[in-house]
């Protein structure tokens, strides 16, 4: 199994999951997505052709995560494999998404662009991921750090709001490692601000600056298989 980050950010996302027996899918397909999976190919990276995707998923309406998925609508997707989604809290209507390979009992779940994930949905997961036979695969929100938001003056505040921060993405990350601790679990949608309250405070301008917050996952999971995702044509978030 691995995940592939082709987009994530306030821009555009995209990612691809593969499993182990090569069936893929993408999640989310914003604009500029297209464009992507273009370029990959000119340069013979292993990305895939579309028609070998199972299915495309779109969390929501926003543009940055459906922008291009109009323009491969047409396309005859397998859809064979099994998908389940889930209600997470935003400012417009938003579903996470399960994805389930019976053959080989693996599972992606993916779920971004939002503050809450309901405590119904949320008990949904960690009962699937009681399932330890199973190998899963987790992408959640981690927007922003709550202790650099809460520098920012108030007009840069309110669309954080509507999203994720660490204390958040790591009170459920817990919770899913009481379950099964063998779930890996990879952030998605890192957010920025140009802000001269960040200056000298968070290198780039950044809300959700990577070297933090790598730190912070190994002091906090110890060990355990968190990393902070990032988009990267050659990187591949292997299962541990």
């Amino acid at each position: 199994m691995k995940v592939n980050i082709l987009a994530t950010g306030s821009k555009c996302n995209c990612v691809l999951a593969t499993f182990s027996d090569g069936q893929k899918v993408i999640f989310d397909f914003g604009e500029g997505a297209l464009e992507l999976c273009c370029q990959r190919n000119m340069q013979k990276l292993p990305l895939e052709d579309l028609t070998k995707v199972d299915n495309v998923l779109i969390t929501h309406s926003h543009r940055d995560h459906c922008g291009d998925f109009e323009k491969i609508q047409g396309k005859m997707f397998k859809k064979s494999l099994n998908v389940k989604d889930f209600e997470v809290l935003h400012d417009v209507p938003n579903k996470g998404f399960v994805v389930m390979n019976d053959a080989t009992k693996e599972g992606f779940i993916y779920a971004t662009d939002y503050y809450e994930i309901p405590e119904k949905s949320f008990d949904f997961l960690l009962k699937l991921f009681g399932f330890k036979s199973w190998k899963w695969m987790a992408m959640l929100e981690l927007s922003y750090c709550k202790w650099l938001f809460e520098k920012l003056p108030e007009n840069q505040k309110f669309g954080l709001s509507r999203h994720c921060s660490d204390v958040q993405f790591f009170h459920y990350a817990k919770k899913i490692f009481e379950v099964n601790p063998a779930v890996n679990i990879i952030s998605v949608h890192a957010s920025g601000r140009q802000s001269e309250y960040l200056e000298g405070v968070s290198k780039f301008g950044s809300v959700c600056p990577p070297d933090h917050l790598r730190k912070e996952f190994y002091r906090i999971f110890k060990g355990k298989p968190v990393r902070f995702g990032h988009s990267d044509f050659g990187a591949n978030y292997n299962y541990i």
